[in-house]
């Protein structure tokens, strides 16, 4: 999608008679507000509430952001569909200069797809060596010296003092937060430079940021369950004692009704993903989706509420011969 490559339709997860085929009901534009653990209770905004055998708690992350970045056109995080195309749009424009802030997966891919495009980029990095909390050091330089192989210009153990920006031309149509925005205004603002903590200042004409996320979290207040930093879980994804397992929620009855509803700041339409097997340690999850109680049967055991995760699927960056 970023490269220019994929439209959208090629990505798309689902379509209309998939879903219809699994007799759902949808709560789509609904938030839930509030969820009592104990009697699976789920509190929608308008008061409803929704009672079921089993809970799966799925209300995703939002991106975090960099202080002063909101305010001006050409500064991006990479989340959604939406996010995706803005960017894409950016980069088709041929912009001077792209700087990407964090070298994660997301940070990677940002890097890797604008240098394929022919982009001077630079990236970011507070760490000493990317992706080494998740990789190791040895698979961290590695990947660092894929990147500058390739032609990134690498700032690592520097983080971002401050995004400069400065008044956009008239007639101007920025793309900002995922959405083409209406021709700006004489004396709107872009950013123009990114101030590191050193005093280095590198010239930008787009800034993406790739820094972590904040798990969907707050709605969970007083439901009873362990929050810290997400959802706290034990070795098999489950926030309750005595939760069933997966397989017995996602085997219940085609005849069975599920009721789904968004929740604060999550994004539309996420799709989960099977994660690899879990460590046998309780471990905190920081990720999340949209909540979805299901009803079975009444002749069916009672069941806790369940907790999953699903984690973004993402990739290294991707260097390919063009």
């Amino acid at each position: 999608m970023l490269a220019g490559e994929w439209q959208p339709e090629r990505i798309a997860l689902y379509d209309e008679p998939a879903l219809d085929d699994l007799r759902l009901t949808w709560r789509l534009g609904v938030r839930a507000v509030a969820l009592d653990a104990t009697s699976r209770t789920v509190t929608l905004e308008g008061g409803e509430r929704v009672t079921a055998d089993g809970v799966v708690i799925a209300t995703g992350a939002r991106t975090r952001t960099l202080r002063g970045g909101e305010h001006l056109d050409g500064v991006y995080t990479l989340r959604t569909l939406a996010d995706s195309l803005a960017i894409r749009a950016e980069f088709d424009a041929r912009p001077g200069g792209v700087v990407v802030v964090g070298a994660g997966f997301i940070g990677a891919e940002v890097a890797a797809t604008a240098r394929g495009r022919g982009l001077d980029v630079t990236m970011v990095e507070m760490a000493e060596t990317p992706l080494e909390r998740v990789l190791g050091a040895e698979m961290g330089r590695v990947c660092a010296e894929v990147h500058a192989d390739h032609g990134v210009d690498l700032r690592l153990g520097v983080g971002v003092e401050e995004l400069v920006g400065a008044p956009e031309a008239a007639g101007r149509r920025p793309v900002r937060g995922g959405r083409r925005a209406a021709a700006s205004p004489a004396g709107s603002a872009r950013v123009r430079q990114v101030v590191l903590t050193d005093g280095t200042r590198l010239d930008a004409d787009v800034v993406v940021v790739g820094v972590g996320v904040i798990p969907n979290t707050e709605w969970l207040e007083g439901s009873g369950l362990e929050i810290d930093n997400g959802v706290v879980c034990d070795e098999t994804c489950l926030a309750a004692p005595g939760a069933s397992s997966r397989s017995s929620a996602s085997t219940a009855p085609a005849t069975s009704c599920s009721t789904a509803a968004s929740s604060p700041n999550a994004p539309p339409g996420k799709k989960p993903w099977t994660s690899p097997a879990p460590s046998p340690e309780r471990h905190r999850q920081s990720v999340g989706v949209a909540i979805r109680a299901v009803r079975v049967e009444r002749d069916s055991p009672p069941r806790a509420p369940i907790v999953r995760t699903f984690p973004d699927s993402v990739e290294s960056g991707d260097y390919r011969e063009r």
